[in-house]
């Protein structure tokens, strides 16, 4: 019990916003749209602080994107608002897409969920097609619903499909929180194969 304690006390420093997470929906019955938002915001979070907010640093990016609009302005053929448009709408810090974070997440889960979770999102099962047309993977799919919810569609997914999603990314979260407190893959493993949770 004392490790147990130990490690929800360090998760709640390195990661408070996986922590709320995982204390609102015990003390809460959440919608499942608020639940999905919570959830990916979590997840989000986990692995911005876990592993970055971008393949580079900010300070290395800006010092990239300069480069590259400093041999833009001096290219021919680049029109002054063809150059104000890209500086405009280029990314600022260089971060991950959403799909990325989720994917990187899935894959850095330890091997027996890895591998659990794999069989049952590849190929992506008939419930969650029709939020992306021809999804790279499950977690554009996921990325994509949580996007579409976040900008105001709400008609590319129904809350079927976002418990679906919220089932699969809650596996997800709980994988880490079991690691970072020493307790053995294995037992979600086992619990998965057992039917006691389910990934979709």
């Amino acid at each position: 019990m004392p490790r147990l304690l130990a490690g929800w006390e360090a998760l709640k420093t390195e990661h408070p916003t996986f922590v709320d997470y995982f204390v609102s929906i015990s003390t809460t019955a959440l919608p499942v749209t608020s639940r999905f938002i919570a959830l990916i915001a979590a997840l989000e979070g986990f692995h911005s602080k876990k592993y970055g907010i971008g393949a580079t640093s900010p300070t290395e990016f800006r010092k990239q994107k300069k480069g590259v609009f400093r041999r833009l302005r001096e290219a021919t053929g680049v029109s002054e608002e063809d150059y104000q448009w890209l500086h405009a709408e280029g990314a600022y810090l260089g971060a991950y897409d959403l799909k990325e974070r989720l994917r990187f997440l899935a894959g850095a889960l330890p091997e027996p969920v890895r591998a659990r979770v794999n069989s049952a999102v590849d190929p992506i099962p008939p419930l969650l097609q029709g939020i992306v047309d021809q999804p790279e993977d499950i977690w554009q799919v996921m990325g994509k619903a949580r996007n579409n919810l976040a900008h105001g569609n709400n008609t590319r997914q129904d809350n079927a499909q976002l418990a679906a999603l919220t089932r699969l990314g809650h596996t997800v979260a709980v994988a880490f929180v079991l690691e970072s407190f020493g307790v053995a893959a294995e037992r979600l493993a086992v619990a998965i194969d057992r039917g006691d949770r389910s990934i979709l």
